[in-house]
């Protein structure tokens, strides 16, 4: 029991350490305004609900002549844009 309590322990320990590198790829299939939630449609398969909080950077590609990104906010996000 005790073993396997510290597997789980270190377990958890190490994810948490690599959380930063989730990556997210898909198209916002849902947008929840009430809660500032999207649903996203996985490139990997299924969905994903992600919770857009205040301080989360939302960059808008801009893919014109000169290609700059442009800073964005959760009104920006349209359903069938693609996240990544």
């Amino acid at each position: 029991m005790k073993k396997s309590i510290l597997f789980a322990s270190a377990l958890l320990a190490s994810s948490m350490l690599f959380a930063d590198s989730l990556k997210l790829e898909g198209t916002i299939a849902q947008i929840y305004d009430n809660n500032k939630t999207l649903l996203i449609d996985s490139i990997y398969g299924g969905q994903m609900a992600i919770k857009v909080l205040p301080n989360t950077e939302i960059e808008m590609d801009d893919c014109g002549i000169f290609g700059t990104d442009k800073d964005g906010t959760f009104k920006d996000l349209k359903v069938g844009n693609f996240l990544e």
